[in-house]
């Protein structure tokens, strides 16, 4: 009786240390026993990294366990989370999918491997950025309406994002529907590379995540025209919103979570909930976030489930004729070498431009980016998607004719004295 009598009083202390400390070990019985694969379909160095990696690194502190960072980037994403959703639905691959990969995707590629909708298993909302919209600050563009005026006088200025079908790409088009400017996308795999480029004067203007922008704009390296929230971001309070500057009713917010394959285990997918929610409570992952911008919010994967379908929904009603002007634009704009003329960018003809000593840079002929953004965006939406050996030889195609331009314009330089590259 009295043994009876202790086993229940210990039980009920086991219960009320559990309920006083519900994250001294997060791991059900069986799981995890082994190394966990956290798959970010974007390339290293993002916003994306950065949160995986910061939140990654205490799930494995709470879970005993290994967790490894895999990016795989391509496709706006798509790569990468098709390899969760054909994943073992064990608990062991899982993905940082976003508002792109698994609400807008679908609806602007015309062949997708999974269906954001029935291929996953949601788990929790990480949080929520800030898209920016930024220039080098040593461009000559100030403001939101320098840019547009720039861009009216000189259609074809291009623009940076982190990839074709990504939220910046989004923000990026419907910011050309509202004002009118003319500018065309030139898609990088990811953040980074974009950014390398934006630093070295490769390319003037970009839509980024705020978290891989916002160093370099607290060093003065880029300038932030604006933000695309609803909301002045708490980041960058003197920077104004795209609706401050006139574009009544713009607001896109990326947001993020972690997803498993379809069919995941219920209790497996309560583990991780556990282990995310407290690792975005952690004073220093919060505190690291926080100081890149990025806004941590966990969730319930219920509440997770159900953004995802909104989301999924209303994005099909908007992007495909805003993505359809860019493809229009990118017919009658095709991709030439860039300079800059006056204020901001401009395509550079044969001779016209040169001969007035204004050209600055020039990408290099048969860049992989210039043959990416060169096929049009029709190519991913609807249109049939061109095999493999026809695609290699129109971009063999397009690499020669970049080629002859470049040597077309450097006979020229030759003849211009002080024409600065």
């Amino acid at each position: 009786m009295i043994r009876e009598r202790r086993t229940s009083r210990a039980l009920v202390l086991l219960v009320v240390v559990a309920c006083i400390f519900p994250w001294h070990d997060v791991r059900a019985a069986d799981y995890p026993n082994k190394l966990i694969r956290f798959i970010v379909p974007y390339a290293a160095g993002g916003t994306t990294d950065l949160v995986a990696r910061s939140v990654g690194q205490k799930i494995s502190e709470l879970l005993k366990q290994p967790v490894i960072i895999e990016n795989k980037g391509g496709a706006g994403g798509n790569v990468g989370m098709d390899s969760v959703a054909k994943a073992s639905p064990d608990g062991y691959t899982i993905g940082l999918g976003a508002i792109s990969t698994n609400a807008l995707n679908p609806h602007i590629y015309k062949s997708m491997a999974f269906d954001p909708r029935k291929d996953f298993t949601p788990i929790s909302k990480l949080g929520t950025s800030t898209i920016v919209l930024e220039v080098s600050a040593t461009s000559p563009i100030k403001s939101v309406s320098d840019l547009v005026d720039a861009a009216k006088k000189n259609p074809g200025i291009p623009y940076g994002t982190p990839g074709i079908g990504t939220s910046m790409n989004l923000a990026g088009v419907l910011f050309t529907q509202m004002t009118g400017a003319e500018l065309v996308h030139v898609p990088y795999r990811g953040s980074s590379p974009a950014l390398t480029d934006m630093l070295g004067g490769t390319i003037e203007v970009m839509f980024d995540n705020l978290p891989a922008s916002l160093p370099h704009i607290q060093a003065g390296k880029i300038r932030a025209l604006a933000v695309t929230g609803a909301a002045r971001s708490a980041f960058l309070p003197d920077v104004p919103t795209l609706a401050e500057t006139g574009l009544n009713g713009y607001a896109i917010e990326p947001w993020f979570g972690v997803y498993g394959p379809a069919n995941l285990p219920k209790h497996v997918v309560e583990v991780l909930n556990r282990a995310i929610t407290a690792a975005l409570a952690d004073p220093e992952v919060r505190g690291k976030l926080t100081a890149a911008g990025f806004s941590a919010n966990g969730s319930s994967a219920e509440e997770l489930a159900e953004l995802t379908q909104a989301e999924y929904v209303r994005l099909g009603s908007t992007s495909t004729g805003l993505l359809a002007r860019e493809a229009s634009i990118r017919r009658r704009l095709p991709i030439r070498s860039f300079e800059r003329v006056g204020v901001g960018l401009r395509r550079s003809s044969r001779g016209s431009n040169i001969r007035n000593g204004s050209i600055r840079w020039q990408q290099p002929p048969g860049d992989s980016r210039l043959l990416e953004s060169a096929r049009t965006f029709a190519d991913v939406m609807g249109a049939d998607r061109p095999k493999k050996q026809a695609r290699a030889a129109r971009d063999q195609e397009i690499g020669q004719t970049l080629s002859a331009r470049a040597a077309r314009d450097a006979a020229d330089r030759k003849k211009i004295p002080n024409t600065r590259i």
